[in-house]
């Protein structure tokens, strides 16, 4: 039986919410500023993980680290570990942490906290004085290859956009709008779905020719449908669904499950298709019915994702 690694499965959708809702003074952006770059790209190597997620380094008030690109996640959230080496000030546990911790109790103090950091650079790209989550990651970095110090989330790629290329396994941040003929060109949109209504990039993707709604999530390393579509998914074919044996990696915990997959789906995004294509089911915790489109289609060719102009672009 083939062993997988499921990474980040929830991404950091949860630790969001810490900021959204317990940071007084704090205001959630509306829609994204215009990308303002002169022109220039910052482009960094990326690390991919074996389970087909990527890393970038970057550096935090001067700190270097290694951070996992997640589309998914609502804000960028560092590792608590990794803001302990900084001395970097954090909240003291308030009451809204103390509710939310009911839901993400992964952390090993059993709170959510938040801080200010005065730079977050990513090679070239530098950005100022941003809120960021702060969690224990131990749950999340048992199936990486490596442990991460944190996730750059969709309040810095909403801004930038970002480009990857795995055949150069580069990451391009504020990329310019791809002009190729072979360019596949697909639509999303912005949504804030579940309990605490945190951002998500959504698109409308067709299925075996059924259209389900689903996340764009690079934090993700697979496809999933939730309970409910996944039986309207198994009902669309006569396939055997199959089982597998896989480690599920998310804020919360770190099990060796048996998860059904169905093999051969064809999946069409805008102009651009893959097929033979794994699908598994997953329910997000607090977030019924969310789709996750996952690395295993977004990181197949040269993708460019531009929030800005609500395009994503496969090369």
């Amino acid at each position: 039986m083939n062993r997988k690694i499921v990474v980040l499965l929830l991404s950091s959708l949860g630790v969001s919410a810490m900021v959204l809702i317990g940071s007084s003074g704090w205001i959630s952006i509306g829609d994204p500023a215009p990308i303002e770059n002169n022109g220039r790209s910052a482009v960094i190597p990326i690390e991919w993980q074996k389970s087909g997620v990527l890393l970038i380094a970057a550096s935090v008030n001067g700190t270097q680290g290694k951070f996992l690109v997640d589309t998914g996640s609502d804000r960028t959230t560092l590792d608590v570990n990794f803001a302990r080496k900084m001395g970097l000030a954090t909240t003291k546990r308030s009451w809204i942490n103390r509710f939310l911790s009911l839901f993400f109790k992964g952390n090993a103090e059993g709170e959510l906290k938040w801080a200010n950091i005065a730079t977050l650079r990513m090679g070239d790209a530098e950005f100022e004085k941003l809120m960021v989550g702060v969690y224990d990651f131990r749950h999340s970095n048992a199936g990486m290859d490596r442990p991460i110090d944190g996730v750059i989330g969709l309040d810095i790629w909403r801004v930038s956009g970002l480009r990857i290329d795995p055949g150069k396994r580069e990451l391009a941040v504020f990329p310019p709008v791809p002009s190729s003929k072979n360019v596949q060109t697909a639509r999303f949109g912005f949504k804030r779905p579940g309990v605490f209504k945190l951002t998500m990039m959504e698109a409308m993707v067709e299925i075996n020719g059924e259209i389900f709604c689903m996340c764009i999530d690079t934090g993700a390393a697979w496809t999933f449908l939730c309970p409910r579509d996944w039986t309207r998914l198994k009902a669309l074919t006569s396939r055997k669904v199959e089982r597998q044996e896989a480690r599920i990696c998310d804020m919360n915990q770190s099990e060796v499950a048996q998860m059904e997959v169905l093999p051969g789906n064809r999946i069409k995004l805008g102009g651009f298709t893959k097929s033979d294509l794994r699908i598994r089911p997953y329910e997000v915790k607090n977030y019924k019915n969310l789709n996750i489109l996952g690395m295993d289609v977004i990181g197949a060719q040269v993708v460019t994702i531009l929030p800005h102009l609500r395009r994503i672009y496969f090369e």
